[in-house]
This record gives C-alpha cells, structure tokens and sequence, in this order.
C-alpha cells in the first residue's frame, strides 16, 4: 500500500520540491512514544556537489512506507496504514548529516 508522502527535510538528497524521490521509504523508532522518537533511516545528507534537479530526480506524491514504530496507532504489521504522512526537521538534534535530525510527525499513540 502507497501513502502520500511530504517532507519538509530540505537538506535530504532525496527531497524535491517538498516531495520524496524514493519510491519507499523506512520510518525508524522501534521504541518510539513520540515523533521525535522517531526518523527517517532512508535520509540521505545532501551533498554540495549533489543537485536535485528535476531530470535527475522525479517527486514522488506517494511511496510505500515500511515503518519500525511498533507503538504507533498507524503501523500495520510494519507498514504504513496513514492515508498520508509528513517527514520533518526534528528540533531534538542539532547534526543534520543523520536520520536523528527527521521525524515522522504523523506517529501517534
């Protein structure tokens, strides 16, 4: 199953105009009680020689999610069942070259 996918991660190599180029993505947190327990483990830091163009990279509105939050009300035997989700910066870490600066803001108890 697909779920609509934004991401507000501006400095992810796979982030485009506000959208995912990964067709699906991996949510960790397997202890998670809060979004901010939470990353994004298919974050990838975006590199000065790296560029998002629109020919190398295509949006994606959708992708599957495989999610290790085991005490979100949306995982479904380790996906996804949200109809839509939002990856963001987390103000719980300062390093912005790891997934422990992301977050699934859709986690929910």
């Amino acid at each position: 199953m697909n779920t609509d996918l934004d991401c507000s991660v501006t400095y992810c190599t796979h982030n485009t105009t506000g959208k995912c180029s990964l067709t699906d993505i991996k949510v960790g947190g397997d202890s998670a009680d809060s979004s901010s327990d939470t990353c994004c483990s298919s974050f990838a830091p975006k590199r000065d020689s790296m560029t998002n163009s629109s020919s190398e990279k295509k949006p994606k509105d959708s992708a599957k999610i495989r999610c290790e939050a085991r005490h979100c009300m949306h995982n479904s035997f380790g996906g996804c069942a949200a109809s839509s989700i939002q990856i963001e910066t987390c103000d719980c870490e300062t390093d912005t070259s790891n997934c422990k600066s992301t977050q699934c803001s859709t986690f929910r108890m």
